[in-house]
């Protein structure tokens, strides 16, 4: 989906991208709820409308940033998602931390930092922008683990394309532009690889902890370095690589301390 976003390029609107990736995801949601006649009425509303407000923010940000630098690096960048959560995890779902955390915390954001390369310049711009993106991601992935304690994936998934689309349909407004006929195929395919994603994601965080869950994500960085060299010819410098490899390091010490840790209630039928 990124490089789906990353194909776009600069020039179409970012809040336009977000804005179609909900509307054309939209049908294959109506068809699987329909299929599961999945109830309407969610459990807990006010934390339904956070998650996408959450949601929709990360996505904007990681949507701006992604056609204005490499694939790989704002990957890594993105998963310092994991790391934010076990920041977060005990003040907002009141989860525990291993006593690796701190480690893992140091070795990820001394990776990021090396990734990043703190200056100025728009990539620097983009960079810190994903950053946002995942701080943002981390709030709204912690959301879904609360939520899941109340409603089923599927519903979660619906009402964050519900709200997602309407955000950004209102900011796409002042600055829409008629997508041409390649741009359709590319924003319909996104939109599709998108909600498998949030289905997938959004029942492992019925089945698991949040920070190993967050954590297994980091073989998209696999993906990224090879679609990016790829389609783009593009490979992280030395201190990229090197930062990513503390950041995806960091990721794995999470999860392997996370063992022994109770899991979480299924999510209900």
């Amino acid at each position: 989906m990124w490089a789906l976003v990353k194909v776009m390029g600069p020039d179409f609107p970012h809040a336009e991208v977000a804005f179609f990736r909900a509307l054309l995801a939209m049908p294959l949601m109506l068809l699987l709820m329909w299929r599961s006649r999945q109830r309407l009425r969610p459990g807990h509303p006010t934390l339904m409308l956070a998650r996408g407000v959450l949601g929709g923010g990360a996505m904007l940000a990681m949507f701006f940033a992604l056609p204005r630098g490499k694939l790989a690096e704002f990957t890594i960048i993105g998963k310092t998602q994991p790391l934010m959560i076990a920041i977060l995890s005990p003040l907002l779902i009141h989860e525990r931390p291993p006593a690796t955390v701190l480690l893992s915390l140091a070795l990820g954001f001394t990776g990021a930092v090396l990734v990043i390369k703190p200056g100025f310049g728009l990539i620097n711009v983009a960079s810190l922008m994903v950053l946002g993106a995942a701080f943002l991601s981390a709030l709204a992935h912690l959301a879904v683990r609360r939520l899941n304690a109340t409603d089923p994936p599927l519903l979660i998934v619906f009402y964050f394309t519900v709200v997602v689309g309407v955000m950004c349909g209102l900011l796409s407004i002042p600055v829409f532009v008629a997508p041409s006929l390649q741009q359709w195929g590319l924003l319909l395919v996104l939109a599709q690889l998108a909600a498998g994603g949030q289905l997938l994601m959004t029942t492992a965080y019925g089945r698991d902890s949040a920070p190993v869950v967050a954590a297994a994500a980091y073989a998209s960085v696999v993906f990224a370095l090879l679609l990016g060299h790829v389609f783009w010819h593009e490979l992280p410098d030395g201190l990229a690589l090197i930062g990513g490899a503390l950041v995806v390091g960091a990721g794995i010490l999470l999860a392997w301390a996370r063992r022994g840790i109770r899991q979480p209630p299924a999510p209900p039928d």
